[in-house]
């Protein structure tokens, strides 16, 4: 059940909201053959907004199911993945953070 969000700066977002699109089933692809999950589990937004001049201009959040398999390091290896293709397309500063979830207490209705 990987969420990814992509948040664009709106300053930037004319820029790079159609690269980061076109991109967005490579980052599938990463996620689900790293974390061995079905492309189906997979939730993916692009989302414009407004901040601060010193923050990174894309931010990625990913909300994980906790398993044991998915350790530190793998997790750790799939942002830089997921970095380096985002900035493969983009001259911007991009952040990424990690949430992982309880898979006892969430519910995901579909």
């Amino acid at each position: 059940m990987p969420n990814l969000k992509i948040f664009v700066e709106e300053a930037v977002w004319t820029k790079e909201v159609d690269g980061l699109e076109a991109l967005l089933p490579a980052l599938r692809d990463i996620l689900c053959r790293e974390l061995e999950v079905d492309a189906s589990i997979c939730q993916f937004a692009i989302i414009p907004f407004r901040g601060m001049n010193d923050q990174a201009q894309i931010s990625v959040e990913i909300q994980l199911l906790q398993k044991v398999e998915r350790t530190r390091d793998l997790i750790l290896s799939v942002c830089n993945m997921l970095r380096a293709a985002i900035t493969g397309i983009s001259q911007h500063r991009v952040a990424i953070r990690v949430l992982n979830l309880d898979p006892v207490a969430s519910i995901s209705l579909r």
